[in-house]
């Protein structure tokens, strides 16, 4: 049998007899249990003589115990567990009565566990976790000296760069191929970059002074890496198309330097002779 730890549980015997004896000493027909063991009586009477044993086990309140609040991972699945020797199990939110349970979505999970010593209740919050999704941008270029800062993150996730820094951003002002990976409890994932080295503005107008014949027209592109563009007459795209005569004025710009130039252009019609007839 069982008895709950701190408990005493009596034992009376009705059996008419002369005389008891219990394996402690006891001469009485009622005998006190206070704890575990193997417990014997020897009942004597005019018929003869019997013994009997008792086994006694100990048996504790329910302990109720969930871990720690958690994640969980898209599609994925965890069991709580609250087993405990004799008991009963009552889960929220659920009518699931069995010592286990299987979470499939975050949210409060709690349990209440009862044997006959008593009760106990635990509860654990499940967060969702997502797999690291990181990326450091399109290949990009800087001045000469100058240094930018590449950046990722994820939750609960751990990184490791290409020169073996552990941290989620990192300076460089060197040029050439970077890579980050980021790993957590649902998975991983890695990105990479390339910085070159962003050329000073420089202007080269193949046409700074030209003509147009008729309706003809002059397509003009001062095309810079990352560059600004400013046109005397309020274009601000690099590519345009001129077809009326005058001076053009253009100035690019970019974190590192900047150029200006101009171009000018005169119109001119073909000439067309008649001559009289003989």
């Amino acid at each position: 049998t069982m008895i709950c730890k701190g408990v005493t549980s009596p034992i009376i015997l009705t059996t008419p007899a002369y005389s008891y004896l219990w394996s402690h000493g006891w001469t009485i027909g009622t005998n006190i249990i206070k704890g575990p063991g193997t417990y014997w009586v020897r009942i004597t009477n005019a018929c003869g003589t019997f013994t009997d044993t008792l086994q006694v086990d100990s048996l504790n309140p329910p302990v109720a115990s969930l871990a720690n609040d958690t994640i969980i991972c898209k599609n994925g699945v965890l069991i709580l567990d609250a087993t405990y020797p004799l008991s009963t199990y009552n889960w929220s939110p659920s009518t699931n009565h069995g010592p286990t349970y299987q979470v499939k979505d975050p949210g409060q999970y709690s349990v209440t566990v009862t044997n006959p010593c008593g009760s106990d209740s635990d509860s654990i919050f499940i967060s969702p976790l997502k797999a690291p999704d990181i990326h450091l941008g399109l290949d990009t270029a800087i001045c000469p000296g100058d240094s930018i800062l590449l950046s990722v993150s994820a939750d609960g996730a751990s990184y490791v760069w290409h020169n073996g820094k552990v941290d989620s951003s990192t300076f460089t002002k060197n040029y050439g191929n970077y890579w980050v990976k980021a790993t957590n409890l649902c998975g991983s994932d890695s990105a990479g970059i390339n910085i070159s080295q962003l050329q000073p503005a420089q202007l080269n107008l193949a046409y700074s002074d030209t003509f147009l014949c008729d309706e003809n027209t002059l397509a003009v592109d001062v095309t810079q890496q990352k560059g600004v563009y400013y046109w005397g007459d309020g274009i601000r795209t690099p590519q345009r198309t001129i077809s009326d005569e005058g001076i053009y004025r253009v100035t690019v710009s970019h974190a590192c330097a900047r150029d200006s130039g101009k171009i000018s252009v005169e119109t001119y019609l073909t000439p067309h002779l008649s001559l009289p007839n003989d």
